[in-house]
């Protein structure tokens, strides 16, 4: 018989399931571009196994090893790929959300191509040939692959890309910066349909870009650029500048305070005379048209910037953005103008004053700068600069933003009003702290000097010791030395004292100036010695009498030999050396401070019981003569150091002698007791007359003891040691 008919196949279980088959059975050719769409995915992750095995290749040292030509052919597909897909994308996207775009593209691997590109950064610095052309290659493929990115992926770019600095080689460095600020940046920031402004993790890292950059490059125009187009997109950028200058390196915080006082000349005080000879500003060359149809493109800047991919491809055959000319952008203007980006021309020179005509505010010093089209396009294309009044005029919500937001550059707010929030008191009050601290190693360096020929017997002539250290400096040691003049700029611009100021912050300014005294009080008497000689008394000694008048307990904690730990700043402190040493280095820090009359007389009686009790109680005697040179210098009964008299320079020991209980008038005498080992001359006629109150005060208080009933052991020990000393001396 013949054999049965062979079963039907299975039909769809529901109308839902029957329907893609029935869309391949009735669009012509759809299984054919299916099998080709599945093709070329396969061709994709095939040429992205093949770079991942020209990394190990080079990686393991594998023959043969391929160079950096060989590489950047094979990423020359991913790029011509992504294009191809770019321009067939649908341009109807205004709407959609980040993920909506996302699936609309092939299913191709762009994560893994990502990250492969990524490995492959790793590749430029081990190769010996076609450097050059695999880094340009690497960071174009990455522009290619952008529009196909998650905001996850997207927002972690532009910091993975800067690191290259550290590692590329400096020919490179140009393109890395190019890239980052007209591609990368741009894309990251305004390439979602969100556009919800800066992403989080690109706030949080724009002052470690800002370090890198710093770093690892020393062409100030790529610093720069850098920060305006940061300044384009974030507000307050001044913080991460100030994040730079504290915590940074010391090669970054020439470049980094530079460019803080360039961009905020506010910050400037009146008066302040710079003679920096370091990095200068330098603009950067704005970007021309990208329209391939562009007439003299190389003569006509960039005005607005076009984030459209489609559009991007079509126009100027290049992933987004794309830049173009004020003709060329009125082209496509009206029929996606949502896609069009204002660009700003480069900040050539910064005003110092108001730049809006017709200003009628009565303080003109500017102190916000705009961004925002709105404004920039009234001056030329380029940021402005506005007084406080015409900044409240412009960007008031109630007045006159309207609809647009505006980004504007603020100036950092000083640390006792209410923008001043405790992130922005904390790296101010440590950014001061860094560039006062600059100042220290020429004094660690001239104090080595010192020692060593003191070990070899050479003679100590201070100007035999400046020939020899100085001879051949150049003119970065000089810049290096000044950066402490800026420091003094910001701690005198930002940080007045007042009775609101957080003890903590202020008792940190107050104790690196003490330090900063003391470091500069060994720097060289030449020209940038005496410059920085001129800021005690114009701006320093001033401050530090206002924090005496309205914060005095500040003023005497940072003086004492143990203040609190926050106050422990610079020097000694942070340094592991013995309590002998930090004593000496205390007094010392109090001597510099002398000839400035910083020390006064309620200052003086504070502190000096706490010292000379520390040196009685904590410094062995086999040690107690070190403490001579500084002591007798404090002591000096002809000379007089202090700004009073000398019954009032040992006030503090003598009025112990009248009034106090007998412990307190021991005290007082084993003080007498130090500065009599050290050979300290004390007048005569002083010391008879405290003495002689002394036992007046005694026979006072045994007078008024006898009347009682009883009297207690201890003082009459005391009375008797009190006696003993008395004749003994």
């Amino acid at each position: 018989p013949p054999p049965p008919p062979p079963p039907p196949p299975p039909g769809p279980a529901s109308l839902e399931d029957a329907r893609p088959v029935a869309h391949l059975m009735l669009v012509p050719g759809a299984i054919e571009r299916g099998k080709k769409m599945s093709t070329k995915a396969e061709q994709f992750a095939s040429k992205v196994r093949y770079l991942q095995e020209y990394h190990n290749r080079v990686l393991h040292n594998i023959y043969p090893v391929p160079s950096g030509t060989d590489i950047a052919n094979t990423l020359k597909y991913f790029s011509q790929t992504l294009l191809s897909v770019l321009r067939d994308a649908p341009s109807e996207r205004n709407q959609q959300s980040r993920d909506a775009q996302l699936s609309e593209y092939p299913s191709l691997d762009y994560q893994g191509l990502y990250v492969t590109l990524v490995t492959l950064l790793d590749l430029v610095p081990l190769l010996q040939h076609g450097q050059h052309d695999l880094g340009q290659s690497i960071f174009y493929t990455t522009t290619c692959l952008l529009p196909f990115l998650s905001d996850d992926i997207l927002s972690t770019l532009p910091y993975t890309m800067i690191s290259t600095l550290a590692t590329f080689p400096p020919f490179l460095h140009k393109d890395i910066i190019e890239y980052l600020s007209t591609s990368f940046l741009p894309m990251v920031i305004l390439g979602s349909s969100k556009r919800e402004g800066v992403p989080p993790y690109v706030n949080y890292s724009a002052s470690s870009m800002l370090m890198i950059a710093m770093q690892y490059t020393t062409n100030p125009v790529y610093h720069c650029q850098l920060l305006e187009s940061l300044m384009k997109y974030k507000q307050e950028v001044w913080k991460d500048l100030l994040y730079v200058i504290a915590y940074g390196p010391s090669q970054v915080k020439p470049p980094a305070v530079q460019m803080l006082f360039h961009y905020w000349p506010n910050l400037k005080p009146p008066g302040a005379i710079c003679e920096y000879r370091g990095l200068q500003y330098t603009a950067w060359n704005p970007i021309h048209c990208q329209h391939i149809e562009c007439q003299n493109a190389i003569n006509k800047p960039a005005v607005k910037m076009c984030i459209d991919p489609s559009i991007s491809v079509a126009v100027g055959e290049k992933p987004p953005p794309l830049y173009l000319c004020e003709e060329c952008s009125q082209q496509i203007a009206g029929v996606q103008s949502e896609w069009l980006i204002d660009v700003l021309l480069p900040q050539a020179e910064i005003s110092a004053i108001c730049q809006k005509k017709n200003c009628s505010s009565h303080v003109r010093r500017a102190v916000v700068t705009c961004f925002s089209a709105g404004c920039c396009g009234r001056h030329g294309n380029r940021p402005v600069r506005y007084c406080k009044r015409c900044h409240y005029n412009y960007h008031s919500s109630e007045i006159g933003a309207g609809s647009e937001t505006h980004l504007y550059q603020t100036s950092p707010p000083p640390m006792n009003t209410r923008e001043c929030g405790a992130e922005e008191l904390v790296c101010t009050v440590e950014s001061v702290v860094s560039l006062l601290k600059e100042a220290e190693y020429h004094a660690e360096q001239r104090e080595f000097e010192l020692n060593r020929r003191r070990q070899m017997g050479i003679s100590l002539s201070h100007h035999s010791l400046d020939n020899l250290e100085y001879d051949n400096k150049d003119d970065d040691k000089n810049d290096q030395r000044l950066l402490s003049q800026f420091g003094i700029w910001v701690l005198v611009s930002l940080c007045t004292p007042s009775e609101n100021t957080p003890t903590e912050s202020l008792a940190r300014l107050v104790s690196m100036m003490f330090q900063w005294f003391h470091s500069t009080a060994y720097m060289l008497d030449d020209e940038v010695g005496s410059l920085v000689e001129k800021l005690k008394p114009q701006f320093v000694t001033k401050w530090l009498k206002t924090v005496c008048d309205v914060r005095f307990d500040v003023m005497v904690m940072c003086l004492l030999p143990k203040p609190m730990e926050f106050a422990r700043v610079g020097g000694y402190w942070d340094k592991c050396c013995s309590t002998v040493t930090q004593l000496k280095e205390g007094l010392n820090r109090i001597l510099c401070l002398i000839p400035y009359n910083v020390i006064n007389q309620a200052v003086w009686e504070s502190i000096m019981p706490e010292w000379l009790e520390s040196i009685r109680t904590e410094v062995p005697d086999t040690q107690l003569k070190e403490f001579k040179e500084v002591l007798s210098k404090m002591f000096d009964i002809e000379l007089c150091p202090l700004p009073f008299s000398l019954e009032e320079m040992f006030g503090f020991i003598s009025c112990r002698f009248t009034g106090y209980p007998a412990s307190e008038q021991e005290q007082a005498l084993l003080w007498l007791h130090v500065l009599s080992e050290l050979d300290i001359t004390v007048p005569l006629q002083l010391m008879i007359s405290m003495f002689s109150d002394g036992v007046n005060s005694v026979k006072e208080l045994t007078n008024q003891r006898n009347t009682r009933d009883s009297e207690q052991p201890g003082n009459l020990t005391a009375r008797r040691v009190i006696f003993q000393t008395v004749f003994s001396h």
